[in-house]
């Protein structure tokens, strides 16, 4: 039984293609007001499946109100990010003080859909020298907190007294646990072990 060509496999460019075309479909469809948009996410890296969605942060007029949209587009799911200029400088500059940068991986690693006016290609300049200077170099008091945490991490993690039983132990295992991914979530935070200081989309 021959099955009919499925738009998704076969070569990373032609998924890559398929993707952009659905994505500028949805945005001079739905977002006529647009002045720039972009596609980020596992779309943009050529590595979507039929199940991903596509990840379009659309740039709204300087009045636009900043949501977030969930929605189906010839049946691709998608996640629209609706942002003004002032919100996307917003949202880089909270990347750098959380230390968390999606926003500015999204943007700088982003395929441009729409930028009749440059300003998608300014703003993914600014990005991508965000993320090459990395985050600011923590404080004292913030290197203190993180000492102290690591030092609660080594000493609450030991393995159980010889009394553990293996009812009793799970509590100790679940606070183990915790302690150990907040202890990763703060390292990896601090800027130490990635080149650029933040850590991954």
């Amino acid at each position: 039984m021959n099955r009919p060509p499925d738009p998704y496999r076969g070569s990373e460019p032609d998924r890559t293609v398929t993707d952009v075309r659905t994505a500028c479909l949805l945005v001079s469809s739905r977002y006529p007001e647009a002045t720039g948009a972009v596609l980020g996410g596992s779309a943009a890296r050529g590595r979507s499946t039929p199940s991903s969605d596509l990840d379009i942060t659309v740039l709204l007029p300087d009045h636009g109100r900043r949501r977030r949209q969930v929605l189906r587009y010839e049946g691709r799911p998608a996640e629209v990010f609706l942002n003004s200029r002032a919100d996307l400088r917003t949202a880089f500059e909270e990347s750098r003080t959380t230390r968390r940068a999606t926003a500015l991986f999204l943007f700088a690693d982003s395929i441009v859909l729409h930028d009749p006016h440059g300003h998608v290609g300014a703003l993914r300049r600014e990005a991508e020298a965000l993320l090459a200077a990395g985050p600011d170099p923590l404080t004292e008091p913030e290197q203190d907190a993180q000492r102290a945490l690591l030092q609660t991490c080594g000493t609450t993690s030991r393995t159980p007294g010889p009394t553990a039983t293996p009812t009793n132990n799970w509590p100790w295992l679940t606070r183990s646990c915790a302690r150990r991914r907040t202890c990763s979530r703060r390292i990896t935070a601090s800027g130490t072990a990635p080149a650029n200081g933040f850590p991954g989309a």
